[in-house]
Parts: structure tokens; sequence; C-alpha cells
């Protein structure tokens, strides 16, 4: 490697149609130039992944600097509409798909995934415990008319079944029944699901304008509030019907989700920091443009039906967060010096990988050292918007003048 300790990154930007216009997008604000109002920003890669690879400031890839790819991608999105419905393959299923259909599926890793919100970010993750699937089941009659009264029917049998001998909410013979309906719901024809669609719209939003606020409970409320903004991002698409059957949730700054292989999910709106492990696998099924791949997705899913857990980090020191899940892959830290501590000197903790970490709030001096540095240390002001590249073993000493400063940093874990 280089002899000089931290490098500057050049990264990639992904123009993707759902992202925040110009300035509105948190990763034009982070651009040091002027952006282009008319523009989507949605995603900024750091890595080294083929479809969108980190450069030295000498122009040189990353990855013939490093020798070899990382294992980790790292990103921050700026939602502005939402993604595609879509689950990530398990590490055997991406060997099966990338052999098969390898100009779709690209690569041939699983892609377990990290998101923590930069602002308050909105999602949807995993399918709901079953008693609210019945309970939405119920209220929306259009549903069942979508699915089938037969299907839905066996469903609402079961959970309730369930609930009065005290079982396992959560067994096979109810996933199956999960699956049926939700394959049923996604292999629709249009003609057969647009008219129940639209008598579903027209009735959500005639209640949305009649009743009171306080009339009808807030989990009701969000969810006919999420399925009327897809219908009005993508009419007439098979996905607005989603949100009756996954977990809406909002993620509040610093609050972060991991998202396992084979569980569906859907970003709706917000900022966030993504890490995964290098994969650009993704199988969709609805909210999308792009390809779409529902025999695989519907196939793959767990039918897990739970509220999703938030991933707890762990406090290394008063002003860092570390966010472990139970990956090799990456590891993911989150440092917030606020205004009020400054002038101060932070020392980062130095770990065993390569790790890259992104400026997102303020400005800092960074000295570098290195044990097997022999010159002088390296200095380096950096600001919003610098990414930095650290060696293994490298040791950073923020001088931060006046804060706050906050930044983020992805590192392979326990090499």
């Amino acid at each position: 490697a280089n002899e000089q300790n931290m490098q500057l990154l050049t990264c990639h930007i992904q123009h993707y149609s759902w992202g925040k216009f110009g300035d509105s997008s948190l990763i034009a604000r982070l651009q040091q130039k002027e952006s282009d109002q008319h523009q989507p920003y949605a995603e900024w890669w750091f890595g080294t992944h083929p479809s969108g690879p980190s450069k030295l400031e000498n122009g040189k890839l990353l990855s013939e600097a490093l020798g070899s790819q990382l294992p980790f991608l790292f990103k921050i999105l700026s939602v502005r509409t939402a993604l595609s419905i879509q689950a990530h393959p398990s590490k055997q299923h991406a060997e099966k798909l990338h052999f098969e259909r390898p100009e779709i599926y690209k690569d041939s890793n699983h892609k377990p995934e990290l998101c923590c919100a930069i602002s308050q970010f909105k999602l949807l993750a995993g399918f709901r415990p079953s008693f609210e699937v019945v309970q939405l089941l119920r209220l929306n009659p259009e549903l069942s008319e979508l699915i089938g009264e037969d299907i839905a029917m066996e469903f609402c049998t079961k959970v309730t079944e369930m609930s009065l001998s005290g079982r396992e909410i959560c067994n096979n013979d109810l996933k199956l029944s999960l699956k049926r309906m939700f394959t049923r719901i996604m292999k629709l024809e249009k003609s057969t699901f647009q008219p129940i669609l639209k008598r579903l719209f027209l009735r959500l939003s005639e209640a949305n304008s009649i009743l009171a606020e306080e009339e009808k409970s807030d989990e009701i409320n969000s969810i006919n509030s999420v399925f009327l903004l897809l219908h009005e991002q993508y009419p007439g698409d098979i996905g607005c019907f989603v949100p009756f059957f996954m977990n809406t949730l909002i993620l509040n700054p610093g609050e972060a989700l991991f998202i396992e292989p084979n569980e569906p999910h859907a970003y709706l709106s917000g900022d966030c920091y993504e890490c995964m492990a290098c994969s650009d696998n993704v199988i969709r099924a609805g909210l999308t443009p792009k390809l779409r791949d529902i025999d695989t997705l519907c196939e793959m899913l767990t039918y897990n039906m739970a509220s999703p857990s938030l991933l707890i980090p762990e406090k290394i020191d008063e002003f860092t967060s570390q966010y472990a899940p139970n990956v090799s892959e990456f590891c993911f830290t989150l440092t917030q010096i606020p205004k009020d501590r400054s002038p101060l000197k932070y020392c980062l903790n130095c770990v065993r990988s390569v790790s890259i970490i992104v400026i997102t709030e303020g400005e800092a001096l960074v000295i570098s050292t290195k044990p097997s540095a022999e010159s002088a240390s390296d200095a380096l002001e950096i600001s919003s918007g610098s990414v930095m590249l650290l060696e293994p073993n490298e040791k950073l000493e923020f001088s931060v003048k006046s804060g706050p400063l906050t930044f983020a940093r992805c590192f392979t874990p326990h090499l």
C-alpha cells in the first residue's frame, strides 16, 4: 500500500429515479461542488463494487490500490419516492441465481444489510404479526376480494384457532397460508386487480378526508396514508397493496434495522446510511419500472410474521456507537461530537481491517498515526462530504475547533 496513510476518496453517485432532486438531497449537499437541481441524487457508494467503484485522489481505482475487493459496500441514500418491494438472496441462493441468470443477477454474493437513519426514515420491513393481518383483512374487504375469499378465510381461521389454542403463532402451516395469499396477489393480472385497487383507493381517500384524525387509530391511519402515498407515486401498481401485509416503520436518526436475507422490505422516504455485503443482487416484485422477478421473490421469502426489532448499538465511548449485526462482512460505527463539547481532541479507535469514513457534518483537522509509519504523521483538513480510506491499525486523532462533527465508519469485523 501507499506510504501515505489516510487518503481521500472520490466516490460514485447513482442517479436513480427515486432519489431526491438537487440540493434537497443530502448527497448533493455533501458534494463539494455545484449540484444539478433537475437530477436525482439517490445513492452515494463507498467501496469497490464494479457498478460504482471508488477512486483515490490520483484517479486510481480503490480495488487496484488495495489489490482486492472490499467485502462490504457502504452507502448514503436520499429517498424521495418509494423503492421497489424487494428481498436479497442467501449466499447459496445467490450462487444459483448468478449461475442460471448472470445477465440479471450479476454477482454470486448474498446481501445482508444494515440501514441506519440520518433523518427520520420511513420504510416497510417484514410481514406484520398475523393478528394484524387478520384485522386489516376484516377492515378492507377489497383485500379478500383480491386474494379470493377462500384463501383469506383460511388464513383468518388458522390465526383464530392458534390464538384460542395458545399454540405457537408462527408455525409453518400459517406461513404457507400467508405465502398463498401474498403469491396470489403478486401474480394477479392488471385487468383483475386494477378495478379493485381503484375502489380501495376511492374508499380510503374519501374516509381520509371525512374522518377526524382522532377517530382512527394511529396505526391504521399510518397504513392507510402509506397506501395512499404509494398509490400517488405508483398508480395502478400491485405494490400498493403491500402496506396491509408488511410492517410500516419510522426510524429516528441513529436508529438502525438489520435486514436478513429473504426478508421483504421497501424504503419509503428519508436519508440513511446503508452497509451491506458487497453485492447488488436485488429481487423485486412491485413499485418499480425495473425488472420484476415475482416467482423468485414469492418462493424465497421466509414469511416470518413479527414486529421488526431494531438493532441496538453498543456505546464504544462517549461519542461513538457501534452497530454490529452478526455478519462477517461489515460493522458500522457512528460518531457524533456535539457543538458544546468543542474544542476537543478525539481519538478514534483503530481496527484490524481497512475502513472507510464519511463526514456528514462539521469539519476537523485529522492526524493519523500508524504503527509502521517511520515518517512524521500526516495531517489532513476534512469537512462534511470528505470520504477517507484508513489502513488497518491506523489511529486517527480529530481536532475539532467548533462542533458539531458527525461521521460514520464501515469496516470488516474480527479479521
